[in-house]
């Protein structure tokens, strides 16, 4: 964290601004009391424009770092979500007030997209970020230096602060006055900020640890033709590396539905995605530190042309499912093969969250999932999707919890 060695306690307001080692509250203070606690209207003229001017200069850069950074960013946000979420609501609702976020420290990004809805839906929001969370604080000051003007007129609504996450008079101070809580997070994590209590009259929502997965037909891939199965390559790459698979939505588990099936389709499958997997990890930068990066593309060099290639990502091919345990985590996919679409609801991890699918439909995985007993998914989207979220995030509908409505008769 080379731009930030020796601070203790950092503000990043788009603004750069910095507190010093000492930590006064009282400069805390002033940061949380500038902030407006009554919610205004949604989508107003100069909210919609600061958060589209914003996007569009994040879409104009030329520094490779920004656009592999926020490249989902921009997807998510592109100006028909807006316009479609702003048609979408309902007349007279403003916006919560305050609303103070706990961003991953993983994939931090996630929150600045929540940060930017919030903006939209007529608030202010504080988003406290993880030390560890390096890059991302370098990037948001980078953008600061080459767009001084455009962050001045965003940190108007939206603001980050970094800080030890010990200090619980710090957590106390900046919700005091929250609206809304928004924690993002391990469950552990999510306990440990729940010792900061809100107001009686705020609300708080949780985006704990999840689990996602890939279903594939292997009857569907045996099929493709040589372009139509690059593109399944291709998509399916996109759910896993983004992020460098440190999102929820990002499948941990592969369901290949494949009995009649030959073996060297189910190979052809595996060694095609892991080479595109870890060949795209070459220039994707995030959230990892440049040993790691310098690491790894040692190794895609010296494997380029083998059928395998180790890196960040490693398949773990489990022919029994009764043999699965709890799933490796982060970098490792275990790949199940199943005979029947049944087995895929038995197998499912519990805090399932996003099923994304090869070969299947909605419709028919709908189905599956609602007349089985076990976990089910909150998304169930195309390959390649997972990382496209609208006003629709994990269960909740951006315009209910960052907005309220008028009660009139």
């Amino acid at each position: 964290m080379a731009a930030f060695r020796g601070q203790r306690f950092v503000v990043v307001q788009m603004l750069l601004t910095r507190l010093p080692d000492t930590c006064d509250l009282n400069r805390i203070r002033n940061v949380v009391e500038s902030k407006s606690y009554y919610g205004s209207d949604c989508f107003s003229e100069d909210r919609v424009t600061v958060v589209k001017d914003f996007l569009r200069e994040i879409n104009a850069s030329t520094s490779d770092q920004l656009h592999n950074f926020w490249v989902s960013l921009k997807f998510s946000l592109r100006d028909s979500v807006i316009n479609r979420s702003k048609a979408n609501l309902a007349p007279s609702r403003y916006g919560v007030g305050l609303v103070i976020q706990f961003a991953p420290s993983i994939t931090p990004v996630s929150a600045l997209q929540f940060a930017l809805f919030s903006v939209l839906y007529g608030n202010q929001i504080i988003t406290k970020i993880s030390e560890r969370s390096e890059e991302f604080i370098r990037s948001i000051e980078n953008f600061n230096d080459a767009n001084k003007e455009l962050s001045n007129r965003l940190a108007k609504y939206c603001q980050f602060i970094t800080y030890d996450a010990k200090r619980l008079e710090i957590t106390n101070l900046l919700q005091s006055r929250a609206g809304l809580r928004v924690i993002w997070g391990s469950n552990d994590s999510i306990q440990e900020i729940r010792k900061s209590s809100l107001n009686p009259g705020s609300s708080e929502i949780t985006f704990p640890d999840r689990l996602s997965i890939l279903a594939v037909s292997g009857a569907f891939i045996d099929n493709l033709e040589d372009k139509d199965f690059e593109k399944a390559i291709t998509n399916a790459a996109r759910d896993i590396y983004e992020y460098d698979h440190g999102a929820c939505s990002s499948p941990f588990r592969i369901f290949w539905l494949g009995s009649n099936v030959s073996d060297h389709s189910f190979q052809r499958f595996l060694n095609k995605l892991l080479m595109e997997i870890n060949t795209r990890f070459e220039g994707s930068w995030a959230f990892s530190t440049e040993r790691q990066l310098n690491h790894i593309r040692a190794q895609i060099r010296s494997a380029r042309d083998t059928s395998f290639i180790p890196g960040m990502v490693n398949f773990h091919v489990v022919r029994d499912p009764n043999n699965l345990g709890n799933p490796v985590g982060r970098g490792n996919i275990e790949v199940i093969d199943i005979d029947n679409a049944s087995q895929l609801t038995k197998y499912v991890p519990e805090n399932l969250q996003t099923c994304t699918y090869l070969g299947f439909t909605a419709e028919f995985l709908r189905g599956l999932f609602m007349s089985s007993n076990g976990p089910k998914p909150t998304r169930i989207v195309p390959s390649g999707s997972a990382m496209v979220m609208t006003s629709v995030w994990d269960r909740y509908k951006f315009a209910d919890i960052l907005s309220n409505t008028y009660e009139d008769y």
